[in-house]
């Protein structure tokens, strides 16, 4: 559901005609205001914005390339889409449509944001839906990454703008206009846990007291308490 416009998202696959409908309901009126349908099953659907992003994946062999496909709430028209097509014939490629859970900033208020799972690898992507064109997209090998929901934050740093990923213990930093990987480390445990504000980080544990407060670019440290 969409707070600022009051629209709800279905979405309905009939297996007997192997379709997927999407339709946009106005809450106000309890209307259907839009649909739109596809040949095939899709498979995560969510609200970025003023957009609806769907995406599919592929499985191994056969079927269609995982795709993501981006429509605006309003009027359901398509803006963009793109595929993320398989490496070999037996390769998987599941999407997951990420939130940024960081700062506001205007130039990307409309952006998607993906995580693209590969068997050997995934990949960050944003993409401009008003462009179609992909803003940033970076490759981390899955090997010695451990497991854990992949986070995203967008950081405003004077007049540079930063992607900081977190996934299980591993932590990346990226300016987003290069690509430049800024610097790239790990939590020493499970028990620590990372806060971003602004451009300021807080690293603390579970295990003690200790709370370090870091510049997020440069790592300076800012404070240490305990």
């Amino acid at each position: 559901v969409s707070d600022e416009l009051n629209i709800q998202i279905v979405g309905v696959y009939r297996k007997d005609q192997n379709i997927s409908e999407i339709h946009a309901i106005d809450l106000n009126t309890e209307k259907i205001i839009w649909k739109r349908t596809y040949p095939f099953f899709i498979g995560n659907i969510a609200i970025a914005g003023k957009n609806v992003v769907l995406t599919t994946a592929t499985l191994g062999r056969g079927g269609n390339e995982a795709a993501v496909y981006v429509h605006s709430l309003k009027s359901g028209k398509r803006l963009c889409s793109k595929e993320f097509s398989k490496e070999h014939s037996t390769q998987r490629v599941l999407i997951s449509i990420l939130v940024n859970k960081g700062a506001d900033i205007p130039i990307y208020g409309d952006a998607v944001y993906l995580y693209v799972r590969r068997d050997e690898y995934y990949s960050l992507v944003m993409i401009d839906p008003v462009s179609g064109q992909t803003v940033f997209e970076k490759i981390i090998p899955a090997a010695g990454v451990v497991e854990g929901d992949p986070l995203i934050y967008l950081v405003e740093d004077g007049e540079k703008n930063y992607l900081f990923h977190k996934k299980g213990l591993n932590q990346y930093l990226f300016e987003i206009k290069s690509g430049q990987r800024i610097w790239e480390k790990a939590l020493l445990d499970d028990s620590y846990h990372v806060k971003i504000q602004n451009n300021l980080m807080l690293i603390y544990s579970n295990n003690n007291t200790d709370v370090v407060i870091q510049n997020i670019i440069s790592q300076k440290k800012i404070g240490d308490y305990g």
